[in-house]
């Protein structure tokens, strides 16, 4: 990693309520890491390292960058989700030498600016890239083994080989190395969140606002403590023993407390079709959990199962829900049948 002792000396310092060393914890294989971001109210953000932070603000960020060669990039579009400087993950674009892909809401992409229609568990390709759709995710591969899956909705998983640990922007290093995540643009290794954030807006025309991270304890202002307490009932109940059985070893307890999160300030947002779905949030970030857990093949979690098991739409609700919230509309539902 860049100047690790010096991170860890940083790391040391950092505020606990708003900032997670995770280091312990399962980030990836020895072959594959990954990063997650989800989450409705916040961007909640797990690194290739295992560093675990939260932060709010409208722009588009970079998520992952090669530093060294850069070969390519990554950008999450962050947007507005109702409310007081609410935001959530709504995009993203992939970049790759001359080309570039647009993922946009309810699975709609883009290559160089052209739609494209996409068809279920068929691949397409354009040169050296991949994308595919199992009917939940749709995958962008590229040939140095970087995929980026996207959920339609507020979720993105990126994976990276390990030996690819030359990386930069709000996904961290990838070098096995949580000290150094917070690495901004400008300023070498930071024990603030938020700067950490700003330095990787990509924000030319100066439009974006200032990102900001919420810590814990800001948890009893948005919901109340009584009614905060539903929220952990409910978020704790859905990753139960039987609806994780597998990944005993995937540390739940951050998703359980962005579950509570975006469990309160989904109280105060307007409604909308991926929100009146049967336990929406909970269900939303305990995907985010499986997905990660069987990214790193700690256990192979049928879908079927744990969403029964956990009480949440099955995947063709999920299908529905999701295509609800495209922002273009489909000639062609998954099943094959016209829509």
């Amino acid at each position: 990693g860049i100047n690790a002792e010096y991170g860890k000396q940083w790391y040391q310092r950092r505020v606990r309520a708003e900032v997670t060393d995770s280091s312990a914890k399962v980030a990836g294989t020895a072959d594959i890491s990954t990063c997650s971001v989800f989450g409705r109210g916040s961007q909640h953000i797990v690194t290739f390292d295992g560093t675990e932070y939260s932060i709010q603000g409208e722009c588009t960020f970079v998520l992952n960058l090669d530093c060294a060669g850069r070969d390519w990039m990554v950008y999450g579009l962050f947007s507005s989700c109702g409310g007081d400087f609410n935001t959530c993950l709504t995009g993203a674009t992939i970049y790759y030498h001359n080309s570039y892909i647009v993922l946009d809401r309810g699975w709609t992409a883009y290559h160089n600016g052209e739609a494209l229609k996409l068809a279920l568990k068929k691949e397409i390709r354009f040169g050296e890239i991949s994308l595919y759709f199992d009917g939940l995710y749709l995958s962008v591969t590229l040939p140095n083994g970087l995929t980026v899956l996207y959920n339609g909705l507020h979720t993105i998983h990126i994976t990276l080989p390990r030996h690819l640990s030359q990386t930069c922007g709000l996904c961290g290093s990838n070098d096995g190395i949580a000290a150094n995540d917070l690495l901004s643009r400008q300023d070498g290794v930071t024990s603030s969140i938020p700067d950490f954030a700003s330095s990787w807006k990509v924000d030319r025309l100066g439009h974006c606002s200032d990102p900001r991270a919420r810590a814990r304890s800001q948890q009893r202002i948005i919901c109340g403590g009584k009614h905060r307490n539903v929220g952990a009932m409910y978020c704790q109940a859905i990753f139960s023993e039987k609806s994780v059985r597998g990944c005993e070893n995937l540390d739940k307890t951050w998703f359980i407390d962005s579950c509570v999160e975006d469990w309160c300030v989904a109280q105060t947002l307007p409604p909308t079709y991926d929100q009146d779905a049967p336990k929406a949030t909970e269900c939303s970030v305990m995907a985010a959990y499986v997905k990660r857990c069987t990214l790193h093949s700690l256990a192979p979690v049928n879908e079927f199962w744990w969403r029964a098991s956990a009480g949440c739409p099955s995947d063709h609700e999920t299908q529905r829900y999701t295509l609800l919230e495209s922002i273009a509309p489909w000639h062609e539902d998954y099943t094959g049948k016209r829509a």
